[in-house]
């Protein structure tokens, strides 16, 4: 009896110990067709975005957390909504100092989300595609002509 109270607790602690991991806090994407990686730095109060090409790293993105939304700013000091699993907006900023541009937060399927910052011309920027827990998944640049995978 004594040995099946001590089986169970040992494999109650390595249940604890297994399942309470906490994930990475932080995730490389690679491209598809050029050598720039981005980097995905996950904190308790934001999400930063790197860029790193040829030993140059870049910030693209700054987050911060509020009301389990994140939120940033293309053009500071205004803060803008960028990811979002409660509200799908299309938002266009036109700022008089300042070049405009536009954030799409859309459902993409069954708990999947992207983010969308276009340029003043339309032209994608960077889209962000991530799940109910704000983890990106897939990162596009440029027009959606260079593909970040996870890696």
């Amino acid at each position: 009896m004594k040995a099946i109270i001590k089986i169970f607790i040992v494999a109650l602690f390595l249940f604890i110990v297994v399942g309470c991991k906490k994930e990475k806090q932080v995730a490389f994407f690679y491209p598809t067709t050029t050598n720039c990686r981005i980097k995905i730095h996950y904190k308790s109060n934001g999400i930063i975005v790197y860029s790193y090409k040829n030993n140059a790293i870049e910030t693209i993105l700054k987050l911060y957390k509020k009301d389990g939304e994140y939120y940033g700013s293309v053009l500071d000091p205004f803060p803008e909504l960028i990811l979002s699993n409660k509200k799908m907006v299309d938002t266009t900023y036109i700022l008089p100092y300042a070049v405009s541009h536009r954030i799409l937060i859309r459902k993409e399927g069954n708990r999947i989300y992207s983010s969308t910052i276009y340029s003043f011309t339309n032209n994608i920027l960077i889209k962000l595609e991530y799940d109910d827990f704000y983890r990106i998944r897939k990162i596009r640049r440029f027009g959606l002509a260079i593909e970040y995978i996870r890696k």
